[in-house]
């Protein structure tokens, strides 16, 4: 009972990472577009910071799902994409740098929210595989949980019925 319950908790924190990957993204789409409009440093450490929390999830991802395979393929797929999304942002910065802001935002309005959308669907599938095997997971627990009330009962009742039994035959003896 115990390892189901703790299978339903690791489920439950990789959802929440999985949040953080989205968070992330989204964190870092929104300083690099900052950044490009305004050209303020400060949003080059917002989208730093946005990074490394990216990678800080990404790694806790890998950490919390070491060993199942299934999951493997996506966690791939995942890091690939969110790649690619650093490296499209690291371009608008560079256009932006060289004074180029209408090619900046021209790019950005091209390309950059469709990776950004890869990025945030395989979240979501990961998510959606994750909430299936959640739900198993729980289902094995109350299974497990009703197997051990079962268990219990009948163990009392079995320790009743031997008590009961020992006072009749002291009681015969008597």
């Amino acid at each position: 009972m115990a390892r189901s319950a703790s299978d339903v908790e690791a489920a439950y924190v990789v959802l929440m990472t999985l949040d953080d990957v989205a968070m992330g993204v989204d964190q870092e789409v929104s300083a690099t577009r900052g950044f490009v409009l305004s050209e303020a440093p400060e949003f080059l450490a917002s989208q730093k910071a946005a990074r490394e929390r990216v990678w800080r999830a990404v790694a806790a991802l890998e950490e919390q799902t070491a060993g199942a395979r299934d999951r493997l393929e996506g966690l791939r797929a995942l890091r690939a994409l969110v790649e690619d999304r650093f490296e499209l942002s690291d371009q608008y910065v560079q256009i932006r740098r060289e004074d180029d802001f209408a090619g900046a935002t021209a790019r950005i309005a091209t390309g950059g929210e469709s990776l950004a959308g890869l990025v945030r669907a395989a979240v979501s599938r990961m998510a959606s595989t994750e909430r299936t095997m959640l739900a198993e997971r729980r289902d094995r627990a109350a299974a497990s949980s009703t197997r051990a009330l079962v268990a219990g009962t009948i163990a009392g009742g079995g320790s009743l019925s031997v008590l009961g039994l020992a006072l009749l035959l002291l009681r015969r003896d008597v």
